[in-house]
């Protein structure tokens, strides 16, 4: 992960990635997300964070749908959390609203999410 480049990387038409670094949020600035088209493959290639989940079903919001970057918003609690480090992995369907990004042990992490279509 850590020779991957930074920035958004188209690998075909149906998987790209995008890596940056970023400094974590307390939970209480989290953010959830969800997409339609795409899954999302979050690996960490510095640094370790939790992540927060609920699923979308659960969520009684109502948000608007930003097209160009397939992502619902939205504003909630987590119902639980993950923690992810260098040795692990999270995917996330359409189905799965979630808060990356949430401070764990270390402030700036390294992130590589890869966007897999899903049709």
């Amino acid at each position: 992960m850590k020779d991957l480049k930074h920035g958004i990387n188209q690998i075909d038409e149906t998987l790209f990635y995008n890596k940056f670094d970023v400094t974590a949020l307390d939970v209480e600035n989290a953010v959830f997300e969800s997409h339609d088209k795409y899954l999302d493959l979050h690996i960490l290639a510095v640094g370790d964070e939790y992540i927060g989940h609920r699923f979308v079903e659960d969520l009684n919001e109502e948000v608007e749908y930003n097209q160009k970057d397939d992502c619902y918003l939205y504003v909630t609690k987590p119902s639980k959390t993950i923690y992810q480090n260098t040795k692990s992995f999270a995917i996330f369907f359409p189905w799965d609203a979630h808060a990356p990004k949430m401070k764990a042990n270390e402030k700036e992490i390294t992130k590589v999410v890869f966007k897999i279509l899903y049709d």
